[in-house]
């Protein structure tokens, strides 16, 4: 059976391995570089620790660096107000801390894992990317814009929140369609962060869009990498029950086993600032693949329904904004058809997008709207080693004496 296949006059890229890895490697240095800036001064409140504050930030220190020294350290097992009822979900996301704790690692080594599986995650997205015939520099920009939102910096505004890892699994799976890796990824996911079970089905979308203008063929050719799927699951499911009664850990879980709910609360204008300001201008890619990618309609119809479908279901967590992080396979896959299509503006679009969202001021959601900042102002915060709204929040709303 043929099927057909949307034609490119892009020129695969032709290097050997090791050039090829080079480049990967140094665009993801480059793309995790300006990420990191754009999250300054954020990652300063390892030095700036309040001890058992619910700030999202000191879980660093109450329970990142804690599940380092010993991954089996239960969240709840110390009298701590600030994560006793945050319920025993903590338990389970155990894999940087079994990682560093493996290798003698302290904390700050706890965070160079999770900041190198986002440099990683850039790096294999852009080795797919050109492996399919991609021009690099169109790569580039591409992640240079991907890289200011919550792909990235979902790891980068808190420490010790392994976001990146999650994201890392999957730009591995996009790149490598082989079921046993697909496997090892999931149960990998699932100790450490629930919402990578969101993102599968949009890299299955990825990883077999050759085969989009015949769903029910590309589904059948997915079957391998979707039983591998199913095997990560299950083990998953069976080490996590192990954790649970105890078996692993020696302590049992009393808790809540999945992060409190934002869900509980209705749709409101910080869900709608969160979702627009996550992917920016980089919106506007899924709509245009859509509609010129006109041999596909079915595809984009269930890639589309999917894409609506995670967004309303990572409201469910309370912090909304990072959950995003989930669908950000939906923008790659838009950006490859787009560069498929041979659009001659592309290379115009991509450079003014890039250009757009490393400028733009970002406002993202943890059950409030706060603003991230643009690059410029990012390097002035980063010297400064203070946000630069501080003075004028004292100005606008002057503490009394």
């Amino acid at each position: 059976m043929t099927i057909p296949q949307t034609t490119s006059n892009n020129t695969p890229y032709c290097g050997g391995a090791s050039s090829r890895t080079a480049a990967a490697l140094a665009v993801g240095l480059l793309c995790w570089s300006v990420s990191i800036f754009l999250a300054s001064p954020s990652w300063l409140q390892a030095f700036d620790y309040k001890p058992d504050s619910s700030r999202f930030g000191n879980r660093f220190h109450d329970v990142f660096v804690k599940q380092v020294a010993n991954p089996l350290y239960r969240p709840t097992e110390e009298a701590n107000e600030a994560w006793e009822d945050s319920g025993d979900f903590l338990a389970y996301r155990i894999f940087v801390p079994v990682v560093a704790w493996g290798f003698g690692m302290n904390e700050w080594g706890g965070i160079a894992i999770i900041w190198l599986a986002g440099l990683l995650a850039t790096a294999a997205i852009y080795d797919f990317l050109v492996l399919q015939g991609v021009n690099s520099r169109l790569c580039i920009w591409f992640l240079l814009a991907l890289c200011t939102t919550p792909f990235l910096q979902g790891s980068h505004i808190y420490l010790g929140f392994p976001d990146s890892v999650a994201w890392c699994c999957i730009a591995i799976m996009m790149r490598f369609s082989n079921p046993v890796w697909w496997a090892v990824l999931t149960f990998v996911g699932l100790f450490n962060d629930e919402r990578v079970c969101v993102a599968l089905p949009l890299a299955f979308a990825i990883a077999f869009y050759d085969y989009r203008t015949n769903v029910l063929f590309a589904f059948r050719r997915a079957l391998p990498s979707i039983g591998g799927v199913a095997f990560g699951i299950a083990a998953a499911i069976a080490v996590r029950y192990g954790i649970r009664i105890g078996l692993l850990g020696g302590a049992p879980l009393t808790g809540n086993e999945l992060p409190h709910a934002g869900g509980r609360y209705p749709w409101d204008t910080f869900h709608t600032v969160s979702l627009l300001s996550s992917y920016g201008f980089l919106w506007i890619l899924p709509g245009i693949a859509a509609a010129r990618d006109s041999g596909a309609r079915l595809f984009w119809c269930l890639v589309g329904g999917y894409s609506a479908a995670a967004v309303f279901a990572t409201t469910y967590a309370f912090d909304f904004w990072r959950g995003l992080g989930a669908i950000y396979p939906l923008f790659v896959l838009a950006f490859l058809i787009l560069a498929k299509l041979q659009l001659p503006s592309l290379r115009r679009v991509m450079l003014v997008l890039a250009i757009l969202m490393l400028l733009r001021p970002q406002l993202f959601s943890t059950g409030t709207i706060k603003l991230f900042r643009p690059l410029p102002v990012a390097l002035y915060e980063l010297w400064r080693g203070e946000s630069v709204l501080t003075d004028l929040k004292a100005r606008i709303w002057p503490v009394g004496p």
